[in-house]
């Protein structure tokens, strides 16, 4: 039988056979057409197969099709009965001009397409990561029909689907189990998308999110705060250069020293860097994912990134032409997740962090070698002071390229000085327009650095060693 195949009974719905290939395969009455059964895939382990009636009808431009159980549990005539019901239903309510409110997908989907035009990628991409956790018997449901037990069964669906380490999305592949991984920001964040779109509906007469919001499910949580503190460094840098591997080595030192966000660190690219008398910088295009600010971003190499990660990977003979640092698994492909190295970084010193983590470290390192202001800059990679100067009359702005350059080179030292105690820190080499004072400066700097004591009496306040 094809899948043209009709039936008439029980018997012979029961009697089409399963599909092969496809995951299910349907077949309708030979004459009630808007009654049927979904045939499902035998399953791998014990070639069970799942037979569920079904019916359908047409309503605003669409055909909706429901299920009505298993042909285990509901009766042939029963089902029947109840597909034709759905039928008149819907005739009748298109007679009476009655329109139902819609199912939260094609809320969704309305309410993306009044506001996407908005939207960056960045936001779209989020938006639809949030879609995507939500269970498709949630999204195939009417709005006006969802009630508070549906979002606690979501909520409960989700995090299991988490922590047992399963796809968020069915078909997608699985993820690697962590006992660490709860699912609680993933339910979190999709029901903060659910409530956003039911709030832009209209005429709702029940509020489902009631009993979420009196258990103060929705209360701002306390942001991760954890880093590589002081007293961490040197574990955490002597792992970076004796086992972990060369390429999760040098991802780790650009996503430190260069602030980067873990979206764009995942992606760097050779056509964006470029150099400038041995200096180099890496642009942060418009389209950047990870580039909030919408607008071209040059952030500076460090000298010692440069040094020990730029210029090696360039003169190497198996340069990736276009990422700067490849997969060392997935040939052709960009270093994009460390996870399974970060767990490793755990059980071996039991420091505990992720790549964005990194970017609390470097402001830490930024603000005990330089200002507050400076650290603002280095974490947004905003140059607005110096661009606003170079279109106005504006001189009571300070700072420009080079000073976020040098602020990030001080920081860098910092953090080797405490990393490595024993090092000797090479100073950078002279900028257009320095002179033996500023490099003074900059060694005296260093020194300033080296000396615990008078840092602690400069800064009272050490978030660095918390």
């Amino acid at each position: 039988m094809d899948t043209s195949t009709t039936f008439s009974s029980k018997a012979e719905a029961l009697a089409i056979p399963a599909p092969v290939t496809k995951s299910h395969i349907e077949h309708w009455h030979s004459t009630d057409t808007c009654f049927g059964m979904r045939i499902m895939r035998p399953r791998a382990k014990d070639g069970t197969v799942t037979r569920r009636w079904l019916a359908r009808y047409y309503e605003r431009g669409r055909d909706f099709r429901i299920n009505l159980g298993s042909a285990d549990r509901i009766g042939f005539d029963q089902a029947r009965v109840a597909a034709l019901t759905h039928r008149l239903d819907a005739h009748s309510r298109r007679e009476r001009g009655i329109v139902l409110a819609a199912t939260f997908e094609e809320a969704y989907r309305d309410y993306k397409r009044r506001r996407s035009a908005k939207w960056s990628p960045d936001t779209l991409i989020d938006y639809e990561g949030k879609y995507d956790l939500l269970p498709k018997w949630f999204v195939r449901k009417r709005v006006d029909q969802v009630t508070s037990q549906d979002l606690n069964d979501v909520i409960v669906e989700i995090k299991q689907r988490i922590a047992q380490g399963k796809p968020k999305t069915p078909g997608k592949k699985p993820r690697r189990k962590s006992q660490d991984q709860t699912g609680d920001s993933s339910a979190v964040a999709a029901m903060n998308l659910v409530k956003t779109i039911f709030n832009a509906q209209k005429n709702l007469k029940d509020d489902p999110f009631e009993d979420l919001r009196k258990d103060g499910y929705f209360q701002r949580r306390e942001p991760r705060s954890s880093q590589v503190t002081g007293a961490q460094l040197p574990a955490f840098w002597d792992w970076c250069h004796r086992e972990a591997h060369p390429a999760v080595r040098d991802l780790l030192l650009c996503t430190l020293f260069m602030a980067l966000r873990s979206s764009v660190a995942g992606t760097l690219k050779w056509e964006n860097l470029v150099e400038d008398n041995g200096r180099y910088s890496y642009l942060m295009r418009p389209d950047q994912r990870g580039n909030k600010s919408r607008r071209l971003a040059p952030v500076p190499v460090p000298s010692y990134v440069a040094e020990k990660v730029i210029v090696p990977r360039l003169q190497s003979p198996t340069k990736h032409p276009i990422w700067i640092i490849e997969s060392p698994k997935k040939a052709g492909h960009p270093l994009r997740s460390i996870r399974g190295s970060l767990a490793a970084l755990k059980r071996r010193t039991k420091i505990d962090i992720s790549l964005h983590d990194l970017r609390r470290t470097i402001t830490s390192a930024v603000v005990r070698t330089n200002d507050l202001t400076t650290a603002r800059r280095v974490l947004t990679h905003s140059l607005t002071a110096y661009e606003d100067r170079q279109a106005t009359a504006g001189g009571y702005l300070v700072g420009d390229y080079d000073d976020l350059r040098r602020a990030m080179n001080r920081a860098v030292r910092y953090i080797r000085l405490r990393a490595e105690p024993k090092v000797v820190i090479e100073r950078d080499p002279a900028v257009p327009g320095s002179t033996p004072e500023s490099l003074a400066f900059e060694s005296e700097l260093v020194d300033r650095a080296a000396d615990e004591e008078l840092l602690q009496e400069i800064l009272k306040v050490d978030q660095f060693d918390e």
